[in-house]
């Protein structure tokens, strides 16, 4: 197939023109005093999600979550977001967000450390592995497995 390269470059952007760019992505809800888990309210329990967090929580479930967002401590497993609570949140609503460059390359940056540490099974990490895949790896429920 051949490509007039004339009528291509229209197409094509510099780095100049584009400063920022506009998707229409799901959220969760921006209210920053409730957890984005369960919705408690309990202000001494809740932690602010960093942008780790909110880029892995985008990564894997395509859940936009806005900087300043709260969770309850107990859905934390070793600093991360545990398999349960990342399937719990759901989205609110379908909006359009602006991501800067900068923005986009930390998202990618995030997808690769997520893809490069992945792991087939980590028995030692609680968000690895939901109730079902423990029980079906294993035999045993996964409140049966000590994760001290």
């Amino acid at each position: 197939m051949d490509i007039d390269i004339e009528n291509n470059t229209k197409y094509t952007q510099t780095s100049d023109e584009i400063r920022s760019i506009e998707i229409a992505v799901n959220r969760c809800f921006k209210d920053e005093r409730s957890c984005i888990v369960c919705g408690e309210k309990n202000i001494d329990k809740r932690t602010r999600l960093n942008e780790y967090q909110r880029n892995i929580l985008f990564i894997k479930r395509g859940i936009y979550v806005s900087p300043g967002a709260r969770c309850c401590g107990d859905h934390f497993y070793k600093g991360q977001l545990t398999y349960e609570a990342i399937h719990q949140i759901v989205p609110f609503k379908s909006e359009l967000v602006t991501f800067n460059s900068n923005e986009i390359q930390k998202i990618i940056t995030d997808f690769r450390a997520l893809v490069q540490n992945q792991e087939a099974f980590d028995f030692d990490n609680n968000a690895s592995l939901d109730d079902t895949a423990y029980y079906n790896i294993t035999g045993l429920l996964k409140s049966m497995i000590s994760h001290d």
